[in-house]
């Protein structure tokens, strides 16, 4: 997968290469794109659902431009790591912080960028853009939780990424509020997803990312859609404004 130029968007500012020896570039300087990109065929890009749509699509042509790729794929990351969990239902939580030095933990600032999948569909209503204290926010999580129509099944399929002391505090959260408000039934199949053990057992998953399930989705979904399936979109394709086979929304 030499020729892949596997890239996960983190802001406007700053994208972090998979599988390279770099790990965040400057994607606003033209000469780290070019250094990145050389020698690549195809660009397999992680970006939250939540990016502006019309950032995303210059984002892709300026580097089009700049460079040999011929193909490209676009993915978010609750879709990706339904490939590395096994699962067709996923309630993915990013979770993005201020500082947490001297703070008490239900002070902080947070950023929470939900994408939830039912049955392999994204539920574009229930997946948002929450933020202020982190105590305030995991109160209005754990609403959507409730108040949606498969709680059961979001209930067992949480997949939380970001701090692990505040990975730890949204858990234990989020188990307090099942017990105190959720059916038997909910609370018996309650988890939160981990990498199954064939998938870190496999030869072909790298060390560096086996406990990522975003990034071992990303890793398999480029591998079968730009050599197996090939449905991914040309440059053609993509400055003609045909997007059929991004996850462009």
């Amino acid at each position: 997968m030499d020729d892949i130029l596997i890239l996960q968007i983190l802001n406007n500012d700053k994208a972090k290469l998979i599988f390279q020896s770099s790990n965040e570039i400057d994607i606003k300087k033209k000469s780290d794109l070019i250094s990145i990109s050389r020698n690549k065929k195809y660009l397999s890009l992680i970006t939250s659902f939540h990016a502006p749509q019309q950032y995303i699509i210059d984002f892709i042509k300026g580097i089009l431009n700049i460079s040999e790729i011929e193909g490209i794929i676009t993915s978010i990351p609750s879709s990706l790591s339904t490939f590395a969990l096994d699962t067709e239902n996923i309630f993915y939580v990013e979770i993005e912080n201020e500082d947490l030095d001297g703070k008490n933990i239900e002070d902080i600032e947070v950023e929470f960028k939900i994408e939830v999948i039912i049955d392999t569909l994204l539920d574009i209503a229930a997946s948002k853009v929450l933020s202020g204290r982190l105590g305030r926010v995991v109160y209005e999580v754990q609403n959507i939780i409730h108040q949606h129509k498969n709680k059961i099944k979001l209930s067992s399929n949480i997949l939380i990424e970001g701090n692990d002391r505040i990975k730890s505090y949204v858990e234990n959260k989020f188990i307090e509020s099942i017990s105190a408000n959720g059916n038997k039934e909910q609370i018996k199949n309650f988890k939160f997803l981990t990498v199954p053990t064939y998938v870190n057992e496999s030869n072909h998953i790298s060390e560096e990312i086996k406990d990522h399930p975003v990034l071992i989705g990303a890793y398999l979904a480029s591998k079968i859609r730009f050599y197996e399936t090939r449905d991914f979109s040309t440059k053609r394709e993509f400055f003609a404004g045909e997007y059929k086979e991004l996850s462009i929304h």
